[in-house]
């Protein structure tokens, strides 16, 4: 019976000794004030064991951490390794992080019949343990700094790149500009000697200056035609009415002649953007596309092929 006894505690002390986990280089970060990263190395785990975290505040205890939350290396069928990774979306679990916080990992033996997570398991199990606090992220800074320093020079080697000047098209619908505005729609309508559009002001504000003026002063004079015409038509005898008729006649003269001006210089002006743009558009359709023809190169005879955008 004694030796029997003796075997089978010689057989349990063996399982355990050779069954040793071992949990090491735990490292805790804040990804954001309300994300937690949690590094650890993996040095042995028996098979159908699991390994799990919990997290302690300094001034609220521990923190009931909810799985659905949870993402990364934790739980049943992990692998012997470095650099494990858990991360905990504490934000999303109802919990704001803004002071020190303890994260420890634990590895439940396989028949262990303690609950799992979140509760406490006994100290025996526990592991390796850090905290978490505003100087954690520290050893952190120097990778962020390297990283803004790279994409400050990115940046100021993109701004010495030429930029290419994406011009418009000096086409027919600027004389819709000149309907409204006389005088500006002309401005865009405006080529070089390579038919490229080049914005020229020249003297056109003064087109819409003069339109607009005229338009003004003659849109003044009409009601005041109107009143003097009302006063002659008051008066006894035409002796008396003559005084208003000459005024009302002299106001409604200037109205007219202001008027007939202002929408000569709109006429001229849309037409003229008009004709232009439209002259604009069919050099482009005109020249644009392929064309053959025949040539001579080094003495022979061969074809020249001319694509124009």
């Amino acid at each position: 019976m004694k030796p029997a006894f003796v075997l089978i505690i010689f057989t349990i002390l063996s399982h355990f000794a050779c069954g040793q986990q071992s949990v090491s280089n735990v490292r805790t970060r804040a990804l954001s004030q309300n994300r937690i990263e949690i590094r650890y190395s993996l040095d042995a785990i028996q098979t159908g064991d699991s390994v799990y975290f919990q997290v302690e505040s300094r001034f609220g205890g521990r923190l009931a951490v909810k799985k659905e939350f949870v993402t990364g290396d934790f739980g049943l069928d992990l692998e012997p390794g470095p650099d494990k990774k858990i991360i905990w979306r504490a934000g999303e679990n109802g919990f704001a992080l803004n002071g020190e916080v303890r994260a420890t990992v634990y590895i439940k033996p396989a028949g262990y019949k303690g609950a799992i997570f979140p509760q406490t398991t006994p100290s025996s199990v526990t592991l390796a343990s850090t905290e978490l606090s505003n100087s954690a992220n520290k050893s952190y800074q120097t990778q962020a700094d390297t990283s803004k320093s790279k994409e400050k020079t990115l940046a100021e080697a993109d701004t010495t790149r030429p930029k290419t000047r994406k011009r418009w098209t000096p086409g027919p619908g600027w004389a819709l500009v000149s309907a409204v505005l006389p005088g500006v729609g002309n401005m865009f309508v405006q080529t070089d000697k390579q038919h490229k559009p080049v914005f020229r002001v020249g003297l056109r504000p003064l087109v819409t200056v003069g339109f607009y003026g005229l338009l003004i002063y003659g849109l003044q004079h009409k009601p005041k035609a109107q009143n003097a015409y009302s006063l002659y038509k008051q008066q006894k005898n035409a002796a008396e009415g003559e005084p208003y008729y000459q005024q009302a006649n002299q106001y409604h003269h200037r109205y007219y002649l202001a008027t007939r001006a202002a929408a000569a210089i709109w006429l001229t002006d849309v037409t003229l953007t008009l004709i232009r743009g439209i002259r604009n558009h069919s050099f482009k359709k005109n020249n644009a596309g392929i064309s053959f023809a025949p040539g001579i190169q080094a003495g022979q005879l061969v074809g020249v092929v001319s694509i124009r955008l």
